[in-house]
């Protein structure tokens, strides 16, 4: 019953997101074998992974707690950002330290993105058809795993460095378009519009 335009271009950002934090977690292991030959790749696929379960986890307590102080938006914006270029990073270096400290950096980055983003959703969806709402939303996480999958592993036919590498290019400029559609699409005005609104 009520369009709320802003919503929708919110979702569609946060879908472009989450295809960029999902494009390698399908493929993690084969991508240690080819870009980290001398490493072993289950022990650099569960240190990558505890890297980024301890990161994410605690950003997004303390994104969560900023941003009832300073504003969900610019939180999400920095993070999008922050993302698109530690993403692009990790595709480019060839040294594993250096890898798993950017791996950190973005982990800590989508913290953010997964804890501030529903509950801008939340603040932008009608209160009275709040559920229907919410269920859009969760299109953004639920299909862009789907998405990611599908596109990354029609690149990924052959598992070779250049493959994989284009993984981290293309990953890093879903961020980026989501980033700029967020900037441009969800302003600050039509937040508080909305928030007016609730209340």
């Amino acid at each position: 019953r009520t369009r709320v335009a802003v919503f929708f271009w919110l979702v569609l950002a946060l879908l472009l997101a989450y295809m960029g934090i999902n494009g390698l977690q399908f493929f993690a292991r084969f991508f240690f074998q080819v870009y980290f030959p001398s490493v072993n790749p289950d022990a650099a696929f569960r240190t990558m992974g505890g890297i980024s379960l301890v990161m994410t986890m605690l950003t997004a307590v303390v994104s969560g707690v900023l941003s009832d102080k300073i504003g969900r938006r610019s939180l999400i914006l920095w993070a999008m950002f922050l993302c698109a270029v530690t993403t692009l990073l990790m595709g480019l270096t060839g040294n594993y330290t250096v890898f798993l400290i950017l791996a950190g950096i973005r982990a800590a980055a989508t913290g953010p993105i997964m804890a501030i983003a529903p509950a801008l959703a939340s603040d932008l969806a009608p209160k009275d058809e709040a559920g229907q709402y919410m269920a859009y939303s969760n299109l953004s996480t639920g299909v862009s795993g789907a998405l990611g999958g599908l596109v990354f592993g029609v690149i990924l036919v052959t598992l070779t460095r250049t493959t994989f590498m284009a993984i981290f290019i293309i990953s890093a400029f879903l961020f980026l378009l989501g980033g700029i559609i967020f900037a441009i699409k969800v302003p600050q005005k039509e937040i508080d519009a909305r928030t007016r609104e609730a209340k």
